[in-house]
């Protein structure tokens, strides 16, 4: 399946597809996302739209991997500039539909946005953070070339359960 898929930066008239798989990642995996379904099923259109608008100047993308017409699978590189921390960036927001898991579209994405990184320069380092549990997520990152540098202990909460994070870096 994995040849089949078509990998490109969304844009704002993406909004409403990325929306729909947003919400299914946040719904489905809670524990694998910093934010909550709860809140953001409450975010209007405008808040969609401006989470996939690339600014002049500001290297933060979300990549979309397509099969046909149909989102199965997104990723965002987060680049905050400045100074002192503008030499690294963050990988977030990584989710593939749970049936289209294993054709290698979570590989492709991450390698997509290695890629793009490393061309426009934008980064030395991409850092990111996993859910202990999520194994599959780890080997995954790892494959890719990132290795753990830390742990953060209940990194999250999520109706009541605490949750570890790996955290996780590639230098380019």
């Amino acid at each position: 399946m994995a040849q089949d898929v078509r990998i490109r930066i969304l844009d704002a008239g993406d909004a409403p597809v990325f929306k729909e798989l947003r919400l299914m990642g946040l719904r489905l995996n809670p524990e694998a996302f910093g934010a909550s379904y709860e809140d953001a099923v409450k975010a209007g259109d405008d808040y969609w739209t401006s989470l996939l608008q690339r600014l002049p100047g500001k290297t933060s993308f979300t990549l979309g991997a397509f099969a046909g017409e149909e989102l199965i699978g997104i990723v965002g590189f987060y680049h905050p500039g400045g100074l002192k921390a503008g030499h690294k960036g963050t990988l977030v927001s990584m989710y593939v539909h749970p049936e289209k898991r294993q054709g290698g579209v979570g590989k492709k994405l991450v390698q997509a946005l290695i890629e793009r990184v490393r061309e426009e320069k934008s980064a030395e380092q991409i850092q990111l953070a996993v859910v202990t549990t999520n194994e599959a997520a780890a080997a995954l990152y790892k494959s890719c070339g990132f290795e753990v540098y830390g742990e953060e202990k209940r990194a999250l909460k999520v109706a009541g359960q605490y949750y570890d994070e790996w955290l996780m870096v590639l230098f380019l």
